[in-house]
């Protein structure tokens, strides 16, 4: 199987650099790299193109403008499948893999059905570098460690080193690139969750990706609800934006509402300054329930 690894960066040029160096040192490389750079000013452009030779081909993506991570993962991604990849490789920049991660996420051994991804940990502590669920006993279960003795997982909505074959891509379509940033990785997971999906997380294929911030929860109508904390307002309107719009989109307007009253809720009780907070979210209601999306240069 030709396999592709695809990220997106922007005014990263040592990060950039450092996962390429990472894909290059595989026991298995990738048949191919691409790279979509978001009209980068800090000489990324330029270091990328200046290393030596890889043992992989590098096509980098000169977007032009900065289409955010979800625009950038697109545009790579369908690159990849149009040089003939047969699956794609989902990384960002900070997400530096282990030197058999690849050779590992594709054990002949694996599962057969379903698709693959690996795991993400806290490159200081090794641990995963944010909660996800995981099936026990026939049901989900949110967890903070990796249960012992499995070298394959049955998870829900991976995203990060997650491994796309053309065929689910051409199932339930391209990324959706105008969801630009913060939450955009909300998206592909679900809509891979809808199709039937079953993802199997590879236990030692293992990516170092700095962990998630931290987050307030709150419960609400029987359900715990989180949001990021600390979010500058740009991100902190992504964030709200995306959420509620695919919300909206897969549980319908009810579902969406409780939503936004659980995170107006949270942005009063912990949100500083709470008036630019409060400023951001109108902004997020309003284009989320009018389904404008993309990038937003009035933040």
């Amino acid at each position: 199987m030709k396999i592709a690894a695809v990220f997106a960066t922007m005014n990263r040029r040592d990060t950039a650099e450092t996962c390429l160096r990472r894909l290059a040192g595989q026991t298995r490389p990738p048949d191919l790299v691409v790279v979509a750079d978001n009209a980068s000013t800090d000489g990324t452009l330029e270091a990328l193109k200046s290393l030596p030779a890889l043992s992989f081909p590098l096509e980098i993506l000169e977007l032009g403008e900065n289409r955010g991570n979800a625009g950038g993962i697109e545009a790579a991604m369908e690159r990849a499948f149009d040089l003939g990849s047969e699956a794609v490789w989902i990384l960002d920049d900070d997400s530096w893999p282990e030197p058999d991660a690849l050779e590992r996420l594709l054990d002949p051994a694996g599962p057969a059905e379903g698709i693959r991804s690996s795991l993400v940990v806290d490159p200081a502590t090794g641990r995963p570098s944010w909660p996800f669920q995981v099936m026990i006993g026939g049901d989900w279960s949110l967890v903070t460690e990796v249960p012992a003795g499995s070298d394959w997982l049955r998870v829900r909505r991976s995203w990060l080193g997650v491994l796309v074959p053309r065929g689910l891509r051409d199932r339930i379509g391209p990324v959706l690139g105008d969801l630009f940033l913060r939450g955009e990785d909300e998206d592909y997971p679900r809509r891979i969750e809808a199709a039937g999906v079953a993802v199997h997380l590879a236990t030692r294929s293992v990516l170092h990706h700095p962990p998630g911030g931290r987050l307030h929860h709150g419960r609400f109508f029987g359900r715990t609800v989180a949001l990021e904390a600390d979010l500058p307002a740009a991100k902190l309107y992504y964030r709200l934006r995306n959420s509620w719009w695919l919300t909206r989109r897969d549980q319908g307007l009810p579902a969406a509402a409780v939503l936004v009253a659980c995170h107006g809720w949270l942005l009063l009780r912990h949100q500083r300054p709470l008036g630019e907070g409060l400023h951001g979210a109108a902004r997020a209601l309003a284009d989320a329930f009018r389904d404008r999306l993309g990038r937003r240069d009035d933040l």
